[in-house]
């Protein structure tokens, strides 16, 4: 229902609560019984990249015609892999151009196969086979991205965090995996 984004939205999925609905739910990520919204990074993501133009409403993103299908992966505590590979799933089965991913895990293990494989199919399946650009987010752990890590898998493009100098934030990963930086702090 955003007024600067739900013009372009299709196809939405909440893939942890398996509905059409991936709007953040009250009390989610909050630490507490609360029934504010603490979790709005999503939205946020979605309205660097696509909120419209010429609206009256808050800001221009970078691609204010581009059509954005909305997919929450997580809720309240950590999920199942198959929700993860549900994600993709429709993201692949509705043609995504670009897969954008603001998560990961936070610990260095390696990527199950399972989610590699989808990984790979939405690299080359959507668009009559021109696939979609997966991009990760290189991650906030502070640590070196191992080669076995999901971002560092040859089907995903690695973003990590710089400050207003364009230092890496003192937050973010690194290593050989990370493919661009982007500003992230002040």
């Amino acid at each position: 229902d955003h007024p600067d984004l739900a013009e372009g939205f299709f196809e939405p999925y909440d893939a942890f609560d398996d509905d059409d609905d991936p709007s953040p739910n009250p009390g989610e990520f909050c630490g507490s019984s609360s029934t504010a919204i603490c979790d709005d990074h999503g939205t946020a993501v979605a309205g660097i990249i696509g909120a419209r133009h010429n609206n009256g409403e808050g800001i221009v993103g970078f691609c204010p015609e581009c059509t954005l299908i909305p997919i929450k992966l997580l809720g309240d505590g950590w999920g199942a892999m198959s929700r993860d590979i549900a994600a993709f799933e429709h993201a692949i089965d509705n043609d995504a151009a670009v897969i954008n991913n603001s998560w990961g895990y936070t610990e260095s293990i390696a990527v199950p196969d399972s989610v590699a494989e989808v990984i790979h199919r939405a690299a080359t399946e959507p668009r009559d086979g021109l696939g979609a650009l997966v991009v990760f987010a290189a991650g906030n752990d502070d640590h070196e991205i191992k080669n076995f890590e999901l971002q560092a898998l040859d089907d995903v493009l690695c973003v990590s965090a710089t400050d207003r100098y364009g230092n890496p934030t003192a937050y973010t990963n690194e290593g050989e995996s990370v493919d661009v930086a982007a500003p992230s702090a002040t």
